[in-house]
């Protein structure tokens, strides 16, 4: 029947997207990702809200590891236009912590200030959640001063963001935590997000 056959699709995707995102094999992932917003788009009304917003979350990492920064923004905002839900807030906050980062990216550098008012809304969905924990804190802290300072203090707050970073210990396990890791590492070294990624390993 037809939920069979949506339950059926939704988990060779899942799966599939899994799989290539974990090797880096972002052509692949790509690929998958088409076929998920075909999916979505045929299914949407049928399928659990927590399915949809697993598959939105892969679609936007997939586009933020590439530095697709507005095309992560649509999805951010296609996600929040969903009913209001409790399904999945680990990766509703996730969308949000990921928007701040990809608002300050496409933001002017003399017009950053605004992209405080976006941490700060995030910050207190995340408080009212009940969901803020250390790594949400310190990566929306950091993104807010960035904002509000000069360009030339950026290497300072990212080399501070760095270190804070890998003495969290959970950072690999954490819904987020490589891809802000090797955002950081970018920002950095002034190299690409995907010049980062190790190939053919697992995140």
């Amino acid at each position: 029947n037809e939920y069979d056959r949506d339950e059926d699709q939704s988990v060779r995707l899942f799966n599939s997207h899994l799989h290539a995102y974990a090797m880096h094999d972002l052509p692949r992932a790509n690929a998958v990702v088409q076929e998920i917003k075909e999916f979505l788009q045929e299914a949407k009304e049928r399928i659990p809200d927590s399915t949809t917003i697993a598959f939105m979350t892969n679609v936007l990492l997939t586009a933020f590891l590439q530095e697709e920064f507005k095309t992560v923004l649509d999805w951010v905002r296609e996600m929040q236009d969903l009913p209001p839900t409790h399904h999945r807030e680990d990766l509703v906050g996730l969308a949000r912590k990921i928007r701040c980062i990809a608002e300050w990216e496409l933001a002017e550098r003399n017009e950053r200030e605004y992209v405080a008012a976006t941490v700060n809304a995030a910050l207190n969905w995340y408080n009212n959640h009940g969901l803020k924990t250390p790594f949400v804190s310190t990566v929306l802290h950091a993104i807010k001063r960035m904002s509000q300072r000069p360009e030339d203090q950026y290497q300072k707050d990212l080399a501070k963001l760095a270190r804070q970073l890998s003495e969290m210990k959970d950072l690999p396990a954490t819904f987020g935590g490589p891809e802000v890791l090797v955002w950081v590492n970018s920002r950095r070294k002034g190299c690409s997000m995907v010049d980062l990624l190790p190939k053919g390993a697992d995140t």
